[in-house]
């Protein structure tokens, strides 16, 4: 076994859904704050962050922002002159802002943007840029419909948080495409709006005071570049635009403090594999050059699992530095939504977002590079590798302790450590203080050190998640299977399938699901054991587990018998004929239904786990769902 300092880390303490549009920015000391996208359970997402030091030490626990998101768009994020930072994010149609202090306090409270009021108004992005003068100015833009009217607008800030003036008006058109708003902060303390306006990328540049010394009008930056340019300031005062040339690849054109471009578009190169350009993004590095990291196309085309983040750093005089750099470390999920920021010693931290890779949907991750391109670890991270790792952190700093493959065992600290098994049947040591714990892949258990008589408080979150609080400290608990203390076994799995999506349901809950529709109540401590060891060993097939029962207890059933003795066992009586009738249409031997119209499974394991999702079954499983069960050891 070799335990290594990390260099790809999963950002997200939380797991229990799909995570996802990251951005990054730089503070003032040298810290990094992660924000991004939780996407909850009923259509319902939050903002979360995540702030690390400067050697990507954890600072504090992940952090919700605001309360709740309808249309999950990208939060934007920015450093104040202050040390702090503010994020913007859209909340049910309008636009919020919170500040923080460089502990990452809030400093006020959670504070709408004002925007025309209109049933019809809605609002399609958002860009925040920290301003020289301590403030901040935020950039948006709305539709209204039925009538096709796109606007873009502006609001600034002062120092303390209060609006100057009424939002300005950036352009406002009907029938007309306007897009990918965006407010970059330059180094003279005055900043550049770009967007785009029919086709044409355009920009308009402002001194500190508020000026347009060009003017006003919009410059022209590409005449056919579509969509999506991104900005970065650089160490001279000027900057440089990052957009898709032609759908086809990447083109960055820079330009001086004054606003004038400097030579002609220049492409990037390996840009040739980005989807129409849209995964991209660059920022500014300290040497006065930049870095641009890019998603790279599926090759072959529609196999997701080839996506990658690439990346290609260039010096202050637009020559390429170094050779073209693979970001991410993990390849078999995709990696998209690239976010780079400028870190303090001259390198750059990338996030993005993984499918799969933190045991359901996506996840964000990232990586540190040093000025020279050179993958960094963080402090305080420690990780495995393929083989079954023991890993023991027994410092006070907070700590990330990451599995990956193997059945691992971890333990914490006294910090507030994150435990990550990964893939495999881990095992993870509870420590004391806030310790977060994502077991990851197949079945997890976490340890404790005392009884149940000391848990103080125990509550079930969204999904898998579990918080558990005792003498030793709260305990955040996702994709954990099971719990150990000193006088028993239990099984927290008991979450339901959600909305029929793989992976969601958990492997004690389908074991007594499936008891409950072939004997009409739940298991007792001994069926629940058998069957739930019996799904682990099958590695969380479902399917697999129906067709054990239906071997054991029903072996050779006909499908009309199968649907008689569910309706027995569930409604306490014979199905109807018509009720018969459409039963038997889901299930071999009746044929497969043409066009796919309805559900129809080759096998009666396949329909068991299918009913076993229905609501008139699961309706009759709260009893269950959701709560901890006692198991008997002697099974597993």
């Amino acid at each position: 076994m070799a335990t290594t300092p990390a260099s790809e880390f999963r950002v997200n303490s939380n797991t229990p859904f799909s995570q996802q549009l990251p951005v990054t920015t730089t503070l003032a000391d040298g810290s990094v704050v992660v924000a991004w996208v939780d996407n909850g359970v009923g259509g319902v997402g939050t903002v979360r962050f995540q702030h690390f030091d400067a050697q990507g030490g954890l600072i504090g626990a992940e952090t919700q922002v605001g309360q709740g998101l309808y249309m999950f768009q990208a939060p934007s994020i920015a450093r104040l002159a202050d040390g702090g930072f503010v994020v913007v994010w859209d909340e049910s149609d309008k636009l919020h802002v919170q500040r923080y202090s460089a502990a990452g306090t809030p400093v006020g409270g959670d504070t709408p943007i004002v925007a025309p009021d209109s049933t019809s108004f809605r609002v399609d992005g958002q860009s925040v840029a920290g301003l020289g003068d301590g403030g901040w100015i935020v950039v948006w833009q709305t539709s209204t419909y039925p009538a096709f009217h796109e606007t873009a607008m502006s609001q600034r800030y002062d120092a303390n948080g209060a609006a100057i003036g009424e939002p300005a008006i950036i352009q406002s058109v009907d029938n007309v495409n306007i897009g990918s708003v965006s407010v970059t902060a330059l180094l003279s303390g005055g900043w550049v709006e770009t967007w785009v306006s029919e086709g044409q990328i355009v920009q308009r540049r402002f001194d500190a005071g508020g000026q347009m010394p060009n003017g006003g009008t919009p410059q022209v930056v590409s005449a056919s570049g579509g969509d999506a340019p991104h900005v970065a300031a650089l160490a001279d005062g000027g900057w440089v635009v990052l957009y898709p040339s032609d759908y086809q690849s990447l083109a960055v054109q820079r330009y001086d403090s004054t606003g004038h471009a400097v030579g002609g578009a220049v492409a990037v190169t390996g840009a040739a594999t980005i989807p129409y350009g849209l995964g991209a993004t660059i920022a500014g590095l300290s040497n006065g050059g930049w870095v641009v990291a890019w998603e790279t196309t599926p090759n072959p085309p529609g196999n997701a699992d080839t996506f990658d983040i690439h990346a290609q750093r260039y010096d202050a005089t637009g020559a390429k530095a170094g050779g073209e750099i693979l970001v991410n470390t993990e390849q078999h999920f995709g990696q998209y939504q690239p976010s780079v920021t400028a870190l303090k010693d001259g390198g750059f931290l990338v996030g993005w977002t993984s499918a799969m890779q933190d045991g359901i949907d996506g996840g964000v991750y990232a990586a540190r590079f040093d000025a020279n391109g050179v993958p960094q670890s963080n402090t305080g991270w420690l990780q495995g590798d393929a083989s079954n790792d023991t890993i023991q952190w027994d410092g006070a700093q907070d700590a990330r302790l990451m599995g990956y493959a193997g059945n691992d065992t971890l333990a914490g600290g006294t910090g507030n450590d994150v435990l990550d098994g990964g893939t495999g049947n881990d095992v993870l040591r509870i420590g004391s203080g806030h310790d977060n714990l994502n077991g990851g892949a197949d079945v997890d258990t976490a340890l404790f050190a005392g009884s149940t008589a000391g848990i103080a408080s125990a509550a079930r979150g969204l999904g898998n998640a579990f918080h558990v609080t005792t003498a030793d400290g709260t305990f955040d608990l996702s994709n954990v299977e099971r719990a150990q203390f000193s006088n028993g076994l239990y099984a927290v799995d008991t979450q339901a399938q959600y909305n029929f999506l793989p992976g969601t349901g958990g492997n004690a809950w389908w074991a007594a699901s499936f008891w409950h529709l072939g004997f009409g109540a739940l298991p007792n401590e001994q069926d629940l054991s058998r069957w739930t060891a019996k799904i682990d060993q099958l590695g969380s097939d479902h399917v697999a587990l129906a067709q054990a029962m239906l071997d054991t207890y029903a072996p050779g059933i006909s499908s009309e018998a199968l649907i008689t003795h569910i309706f027995q066992a569930q409604a306490h009586r014979d199905p109807t004929d018509a009720e018969m009738q459409q039963w038997a249409r889901y299930v071999a031997p009746s044929p497969p239904p043409s066009g796919g119209s309805q559900p129809w499974f080759d096998t009666q394991a396949g329909f068991v786990a299918y009913v076993a999702q229905l609501e008139f079954h699961t309706a009759a499983m709260v009893g269950f769902t959701g709560t901890v069960q006692p198991l008997d050891p002697s099974y597993f």
